[in-house]
């Protein structure tokens, strides 16, 4: 026998997920399987309240926060799980005696049956979770049974022992007759032989014994007092049940409600409960709504809206309203108001301090003469409104440059704010780059971005947000331009040759934002590029062993379209640098040595360059950068005069633009005779070199070297006396005749001269007067001749 069943089921969930429910075998008490979960977006623990373990058919789902996305499998309904989490699903089978699957679909399942063979079915509709780690699974269940029954016994045929019954025998849980031999005529469910009353109407209430139950009409006793209301349903039968209290406008006491309602017919001895009034309401019933959702900011003010009703709803004027402010640390405000004639009070509060910042309840107590007083309260969150600052590092940029946003986030008092999220947003309009940095300690921020080389020329937008948890979030902009790449462009040459210099850089420096832009001249043809914003620019091209240039160059806009390019020539033309060698060359005594031969030489030049000093001891050589002559090395100097020992030591020379000059020594007893070339300055060289040169063999000085050495010390302790007057005087300074006493005393009295000594003192004595300084001054500019004679 074919049947063709339609089958609806609707099924309200709150799970979510793929959870599935696969039967393992089937019983008619209760079918057993397993659960798989896979994907599951679980809700926390809260969301489930579990009544028992195992199968639960009566589970009550509870919405609540949260939502945790888990993926556990193979989880039995007969055992615990071992995760945390809560979430559901649904499917639905049909399975027949044999346990095959005729009808079926779920979240992974949806395959469908419409024709059924005979036998036994039934349907299986669940919703599974499991609540908390180590729980239990648990599961909703909707249990269908579908099964043939031809004599409408409501025996199925898989229990029915007698399947063919004839229509309307009483049969029991096996389908099979109570007593066939008793039959019941009026068909009251007594069987006939314990009928008492076998002629029954059709639809009567009976007794066991068959015959009809007495029914008592309830009566109506709304309006009465509790004691007529008793008399009254005592007096036809009944009792009084429950006696419950409500208020109403009706005297205390009065029966306000009953149940069963008046006329409904119940059997003799039934319950009628009733429902007494308590007399007019007296409380008041008080409610108070933020206008802002329950959040304000610092600095600002919110008002609430405060009503004030009766037990049936009507509002309470001039109701005396007594409201506390407490903050969560413990502080608090309070306030007396009085609501208007309509029972509503909009009242306003403020928060201005920093330690106003956080949770505060608002608790409103209401109270009025006649009246039982009336509280509420409501929490409102006070929060400071994040400010931040916001800037690029240049206002315009190029294609393939980098843009610096950065800024500081504060909160109201000006403290910096650690751990903000800060939302970076930069538009034209069509192109987004998003980008989330959070503050330092300083309450700093920064991001860069490398602009794309495709990126079209505009201006973009700088939209920045930043967030933290208990503050009002912030906003600030501001904008940048790319333009169209722009700058200058030119060649690095050699001023002969035209040839390219190699390690050749341009640089140039200033322009609106004073960044320097450099460019490497291409090794081929010497051109370089560089893309630098609108501007006027320092422009100089330098090489190793060549003389920098330097131009002045203005980058300008010839229009106001942003996408033109703008390019500005610069060409350089280097020459080789050079340098001049001075040399000094003197004896062990500091006398010069005229006709001394110095040699300057390296290990490519096969000739050394050489020069003669003159009649003062000095000479020079000049270097410039060639292919003997390296821009940088180290030199052997040699120094050699008849007479004297020859000099060798050496120098590290770099041939590089050097406008300064100074003197080093070499030889001299007070200076290294000779230095390694790494214990020298390699960036410049010294452009002054003193060498110092001993006699090769020693001769006692003559009589009249000797006087003439003395002359010649003489001499020149009067013009060290000379310089030592003459200075301070030519800078209008005092003679400090104390320093000229000790220094120079001695020396005075071995000149022997009296004239002299006299006129010394007399500097001492007038401690330095201008007077006695000049006539010392001119004695000594006359004894020089007379010294040297």
């Amino acid at each position: 026998m074919k049947r063709k069943i339609v089958l609806t089921v609707l099924m309200v969930s709150l799970c979510v997920g793929l959870f599935v429910f696969v039967p393992t075998g089937v019983s008619a008490e209760q079918p057993k399987g397993e659960l798989i979960f896979d994907e599951v977006i679980n809700f926390d623990p809260d969301w489930c309240m579990k009544n028992d373990k195992g199968y639960v058919e009566k589970e009550i789902p509870i919405p609540g926060p949260g939502v945790i996305t888990s993926e556990t499998h193979g989880h039995r309904t007969d055992t615990p799980t071992g995760w945390c989490g809560t979430g559901g699903g649904v499917r639905f089978f049909v399975f027949n005696s044999k346990e095959e699957q005729i009808v079926g679909f779920g979240t992974g399942d949806t395959s469908f049956h419409e024709w059924i063979d005979g036998g036994m079915i039934y349907a299986h509709a669940d919703c599974c979770w499991s609540s908390g780690g180590g729980a239990w699974p648990y599961q909703t269940s909707i249990k269908i049974y579908f099964d043939p029954d031809p004599d409408r016994d409501k025996i199925p045929d898989s229990r029915d022992k007698c399947p063919d019954t004839p229509l309307g025998v009483k049969v029991d849980k096996y389908g099979c007759p109570l007593e066939p031999a008793t039959p019941d005529s009026d068909g009251d469910g007594v069987p006939d032989d314990k009928d008492k009353c076998p002629d029954t109407p059709s639809g009567t209430r009976v007794d066991e014994k068959g015959c009809p139950v007495q029914e008592i009409e309830v009566p109506d006793v709304i309006g009465k007092s509790q004691i007529e209301a008793k008399g009254i349903i005592e007096g036809v039968g009944l009792k009084v049940g429950v006696i419950s209290g409500a208020p109403s406008d009706e005297p205390e006491g009065t029966v306000v409600g009953q149940s069963p309602k008046r006329g409904t017919k119940v059997a003799p001895n039934s319950a009628v409960n009733l429902t007494l009034s308590t007399g007019p309401c007296k409380q008041l019933k008080v409610s108070i709504v933020p206008y802002n959702g329950g959040q304000m900011e610092l600095g600002a003010g919110t008002d609430f809206k405060i009503t004030v009703t009766d037990c049936a709803g009507n509002p309470v004027p001039d109701c005396n309203l007594n409201i506390k402010a407490s903050h969560a640390d413990g502080h608090f405000s309070t306030y007396s108001e009085r609501t208007w004639a309509d029972g509503t009070l909009v009242w306003s509060f403020y928060a201005w301090a920093s330690d106003d910042v956080g949770v505060w309840t608002i608790e409103v107590t209401a109270s009025k003469a006649r009246y039982q007083e009336g509280k509420t309260q409501v929490t409102i969150t006070v929060t400071s409104r994040l400010t931040l600052t916001v800037s690029t590092d240049r206002r315009e940029y190029v294609p393939g440059e980098t843009v610096i946003v950065e800024g500081v986030v504060s909160d109201r008092d000006g403290s910096p704010v650690e751990g903000a999220s800060v939302h970076i947003t930069i538009s034209d309009g069509d192109r987004v780059f998003r980008f989330l940095v959070a503050t330092g300690e300083d309450g700093k921020y920064r991001w860069e971005l490398n602009l794309p080389d495709d990126i079209p020329p505009d201006t973009y937008e700088v939209e920045v947000m930043a967030s933290k948890t208990g503050y009002l979030p912030g906003e600030a902009d501001t904008s940048f331009i790319v333009r169209a790449p722009a700058g200058i462009y030119g060649d690095v040459l050699e001023v002969k040759l035209f040839a390219p210099i190699p390690g050749s850089i341009v640089i140039a420096g200033g322009g609106p934002d004073g960044a320097e832009y450099t460019a490497t001249p291409s090794s081929d043809d010497g051109s370089y590029a560089i893309s630098c914003p609108v501007g006027e620019y320092q422009v100089t091209a330098w090489a190793p062993c060549y003389i920098p240039s330097k131009k002045r160059v203005e980058v300008s806009e010839p229009s106001l379209h942003i996408d033109r390019p703008r390019v500005t020539e610069a060409i350089f033309r280097l020459a080789p640098s050079f340098m001049r060698l001075d040399f000094i060359v003197v004896d062990d005594q500091g006398d010069p040595i005229p006709g001394a031969l110095v040699e300057l030489k390296n290990q490519k030049l096969r000739t050394p360059l050489s020069a003669t000093t003159d009649d003062e001891g000095m000479t020079w050589i000049r270097l410039q950068a060639t292919g003997l002559i390296p821009c940088e090395g180290t030199y052997k100097v040699t120094v050699r005069r008849e007479g004297f020992q020859t000099l060798d030591s050496q120098v590290y020379v770099r041939i590089a633009y050097c406008p300064t000059p100074w003197w080093v020594g070499i030889g001299d007893p007070g200076e290294a005779r000779l230095r390694p070339p790494l214990e020298w300055d390699t960036q410049y060289t010294p452009r002054k070199i003193k060498a110092v040169l001993r006699p090769t063999a020693p001769t006692p000085p003559t009589v009249e070297a000797q006087v003439l050495r003395e002359k010649i010390a003489r001499a020149r302790t009067v013009a060290e006396i000379i310089n030592a007057l003459f200075v301070p005087v030519f800078k209008g300074e005092e003679v400090d005749s104390v320093n000229l006493l000790f220094e120079w005393r001695d020396k005075i009295e071995a000149t022997g001269d009296a004239v002299l000594k006299e006129k010394f003192q007399a500097v001492m004595d007038s401690e330095g007067r201008d007077q006695e300084v000049m006539d010392l001054l001119l004695y000594l500019f006359e004894s020089l001749p007379r010294i040297l004679e």
